[in-house]
């Protein structure tokens, strides 16, 4: 008999610890049925009292947002709850439409044996969509900064592949998927570690892209030309070339990197050659060369990886800091502002930085140093949305859009407001410690009642 009740009591306690548990833990799906006590989130929850900061220029007092199976219903100050809706209030709380993050880098799982261009930094074929190894330990770092949705772009290589847009939930990448083979991915320089190979200088990388490009477009004519005359035989298929076709089309946007303000133009000269839909990856050095890309009429993905402050405590250190160094770390957080004023659209990006729980402090930086802070919230949320042809999903808290959503604890770009819940897909995620679960009452465990 003691035996018995050892048994009954790490029965009791092993069941309350699971309802302490559930609820709060992220689990993966599974098909293996529920043991115990099953949570099943709601799927319509009406978040009430609440600052709607609706898009960056429209802010509701007091409103609520009706949410049903991860899309937006309702908006607004006088809105009717239905029956069965879970209902959260957020008095004293702004909510925003979730970040969008408009470039990350990942790596691929593409096996360079398969690929079809004789040289492997050539890869337009690759599809991020379908090789996307997934960090989620990023991602949820992503989604505690705020992020709903980001674009996966492959990295390494000059023509790097095809990217995809997911949202940052908790579904897999299959299910997560917003778009897909949204953008080709170029860089007009070799990778470091290249000296062995070719192209093995800015120079050679430039050549490639150009012979590549080129040659896509003979592909597509003598395709086009093999149609329409008897026994004449097309090219042989080539996936790398074939890739390239909805680019040069017009059907797909090229997003080319800009590590520096020159590189940037040399961008524009490219896409102007061969007729591309651009935008540029910029660098941070933007504020060299304003007038020149304001006149290209290219958007610009941000980075906001300020540098440090040199180190000059002593007369060695001060000696060895260049004048340019000391003007970048002075006039990057200015470069922002004075990319706005000239008139040029963007977006900012986490990519560069160490951890992305840095990415709202780096922004209020920049609003710090002049950029508009209706401007900042733009770069959040509704340009890289447009930019990325996903603004019919997200960017702006309205009825049909999913429910992507940030809580605050006030304004954003202010210090003190901390980010307290991040919504994807209308999924709760929430970065505040709750409160412990009070297990006192009578719990009934089907054979065991304890009190």
């Amino acid at each position: 008999m003691p035996e018995l009740r050892l048994v009954t009591r790490l029965v009791i306690a092993a069941c309350l610890v699971l309802v302490t548990t559930t609820g709060y833990a992220q689990r993966e799906r599974s098909t293996e049925p529920t043991t115990g006590i099953r949570f099943q989130p709601p799927t319509a929850v009406a978040l009430l009292h609440a600052t709607v900061v609706v898009d960056p220029q429209t802010t509701l007092e007091d409103a609520t947002i009706l949410i049903e199976d991860g899309r937006i219903q309702r908006v607004g100050a006088q809105v009717q709850i239905p029956p069965g809706y879970e209902v959260i209030d957020c008095e004293g709380d702004w909510i925003y439409p979730a970040w969008v993050e408009p470039l990350l880098e990942i790596e691929c799982a593409a096996d360079p044996s398969n690929l079809a261009h004789w040289n492997a930094q050539i890869r337009p074929e690759v599809q991020a969509s379908l090789t996307a190894n997934v960090n989620q330990e990023r991602v949820g770092q992503l989604r505690q900064a705020g992020f709903g949705a980001a674009l996966l772009a492959p990295e390494g290589g000059i023509m790097k592949g095809q990217s995809c847009i997911i949202t940052l939930g908790s579904q897999d990448l299959a299910q997560s998927m917003l778009a897909t083979d949204v953008a080709q991915h170029i860089r007009l320089y070799p990778e470091r570690g290249s000296r062995g190979s070719y192209p093995n200088s800015p120079m050679g990388a430039m050549a490639l892209v150009r012979q590549v490009l080129s040659d896509a477009a003979w592909y597509r004519d003598a395709q086009r030309i093999a149609g329409v005359t008897p026994g004449l035989n097309p090219p042989a298929r080539d996936a790398a070339l074939e890739a390239l076709q909805p680019l040069l089309a017009g059907q797909q946007v090229a997003i080319l990197d800009g590590t520096n303000e020159l590189y940037a133009l040399r961008c524009d000269r490219i896409a102007r050659e061969f007729g591309l839909r651009a935008i540029v990856r910029g660098s941070g050095r933007e504020y060299r060369r304003l007038d020149q890309l304001a006149a290209t009429g290219r958007a610009l993905i941000l980075p906001l990886d300020f540098p440090d402050a040199p180190r000059v405590r002593t007369v060695a250190e001060a000696a060895d800091a260049s004048l340019q160094e000391l003007m970048h770390w002075y006039l990057a957080p200015e470069n922002p502002a004075r990319v706005q004023r000239a008139g040029i659209p963007f977006a900012f990006t986490s990519d560069q930085l160490e951890a992305p729980k840095e990415f709202l402090n780096r922004v209020r930086l920049a609003v710090k140093h002049g950029l508009e802070p209706t401007a900042a919230l733009a770069a959040l949320t509704t340009q890289p949305a447009e930019l990325l042809g996903i603004g019919d999903q997200v960017g702006t808290v309205s009825v049909g859009k999913l429910a992507n959503l940030v809580r605050a604890t006030g304004d954003v770009m202010d210090a003190q407001t901390k980010v307290k819940e991040t919504w994807v897909r209308g999924e709760r995620f929430r970065w505040e410690e709750q409160p412990e679960q009070d297990l006192r009452g009578t719990w009934d465990l089907g054979a065991i009642t304890v009190r």
